[in-house]
Parts: C-alpha cells; structure tokens; sequence
C-alpha cells in the first residue's frame, strides 16, 4: 500500500512537471526578440553554492568541465552560440547573466527565455539525473520572476504560477531553495492554502537539505520557538552555528547577527552541545570547502 501511494505520488508530479513545461512551450516565444549583445558580462557561479549534499557531487563536476570551453574574454557570444545549438549548460549560465542586470528589462527577459528554455529542454529528466539541479535552478528562477513580475512586459506578477514553480522543484527535484521559497510565500501569506505549520515544515526542509537562509531562519525561530517551529534552543543554535559558517560575510550579514542574538542567551552547556551538533553536521556535508 505504501509503495503504491508513493508511486502515484510521483506520478502526479511527474504530470505537474509536464504541464509546467507545456504551458512554458507556449508562452516562452515572444521573449525570442530580446536577445542583445553582452560581452562585457562576467560569468556566474553554478547552482552548486548551497547544495552540498553528495548526489550534487558528480553534476558540480559535469558542470565545470562542460564550463571550460565556455570560458574566455567573448564568453557571453560563447555562451550565446552554444545555446542556439542546444547547450543548456549555457544557457542557465545566460540566464543569470541577464537576470543579474538589475534594472535592464531587455535582459531580464532574456534571462527568462533562457530558464524556460532550460526547463523545456528538461522535460523529460528524472530528478536523479545529473543536469536535475540545473532544471531545479531554473525553475525556482522562473518562480521568482513570475512572483515579482518584469515591469511593462508580457512577464506579469502571477503569485499562483510562482507557487507552482517553486513546488514543482522543491517536491520533484527536492531543491531547498525551492523549498525556502515556499516558505516565503506562506509567511507571507502570499497564497491561502499555507498555515504556520506548513510553513515551518518547508522551512525546516530547506534546512536539512543544505539551504543555508533556510538553516539560519529555522535555527533562529526554533531557538525562540516561533510560528509553527516547536521551540529547542540547542538545535536552533546548531542551525544557526551552521548558517554562519556556511554564509557569505557580506551578503549574509544579518545570519551573523541572528547567530550573535541566540548565543549571547544561551548558556555554556547549550553552546557547547550546539557546538558539537553543527561540527557533526558540517563533517558529514562538507568533506571539502567548495561543497559548502
């Protein structure tokens, strides 16, 4: 019996995944126009920054071997032509090269084409493949740009559709920033159908599965016990020991502050347990610097 609710669990992702691409087959061409010339951008890292976990290992390494041909001072015109030829390596990678064009419209809707292109050239993976985490990525990047919009274009804010994105990686591909994403959503109240609890449960499984926003926001609300996440204060401390040694020192400067918080109350015995807890973790997911 179990065996056959879980059979048919993947089923219905599976068909979710399908119509998530179709509608992306549809909707995808009119962005084609945007295309531009941007030598002068600089490549990005890979999807691999936060997961850490050892089924991402061999795809870190198909990632940048496939990397090194793509490298060099045209590297977007590069890019760009592997892409036309079907590379979806490349076009992730312009992706996020357009997509970290701020306030530039065009290149943000290139940058969309690129995911939804990736997506639908994806189609057809299972979530154990080894391009997975890259169709994952792109799909959590879809669902940001539909959770926000792309101001005065075809791309408009549609809360719904970036639910969908995000479930589809989180639930198919176990992507935890996905995960996180949904999170996000449900303390945001952004959808209906999402209580405290809910939210809590995709929060901590972005902890556990390496998402280091993830383990700092749960560490810091079970340290104080709040919105769905029963309180204990040595493990919210060991997420939290883990956030901060994992973060970026500049774009995650606030981990650093919610770590600093909760061990400034927490006593010797606590900070030591805690300690010993985010020391076992971080042995046993980060056997090297560049898988944390």
């Amino acid at each position: 019996m179990l065996i056959f609710k879980i059979t048919n669990r993947f089923k219905t992702l599976r068909v979710w995944h399908l119509l998530i691409a179709g509608l992306l087959a549809m909707g995808g061409a009119h962005n084609a126009a945007y295309a531009q010339s941007a030598a002068e951008a600089e490549a990005i890292s890979g999807p691999f920054d936060i997961l850490d976990l050892q089924k991402d290992r061999d795809a870190r390494t198909s990632f940048d071997s496939q990397l090194q041909s793509l490298s060099g001072e045209d590297s977007v015109k590069r890019l760009e032509y592997a892409a036309e030829e079907g590379n979806e390596v490349a076009m992730w990678k312009l992706g996020h090269i357009y997509s970290s064009r701020k306030k530039d419209k065009t290149s943000h809707l290139r940058a969309f084409e690129m995911f939804s292109r990736v997506v639908r050239s994806h189609v057809d993976l299972t979530p154990y493949s080894k391009k997975a985490p890259f169709t994952a990525n792109a799909f959590v990047s879809l669902g940001q740009y539909y959770r926000k919009g792309i101001p005065d274009s075809p791309v408009e804010k549609n809360e719904e559709k970036a639910w969908g994105m995000f479930l589809t990686a989180a639930t198919y591909y176990g992507d935890p920033k996905a995960q996180y994403a949904l999170f996000e959503m449900c303390d945001a109240e952004a959808v209906e159908y999402c209580s405290d609890i809910q939210a809590g449960r995709w929060l901590k499984k972005s902890a556990v599965n390496g998402d280091v926003n993830g383990q700092a926001e749960f560490g810091f609300r079970q340290f104080e016990g709040e919105k769905g996440v029963r309180r204990d204060k040595v493990e919210g401390l060991k997420w939290l020991t883990i956030a901060r040694q994992r973060a970026h020192p500049v774009r995650h400067e606030w981990i650093q502050k919610f770590h600093e918080q909760a061990f400034s109350v927490a006593d010797v015995k606590e900070r030591k347990k805690a300690l010993n807890r985010a020391q076992k973790w971080m042995e046993a997911h980060c056997n090297t610097k560049i898988n944390c």
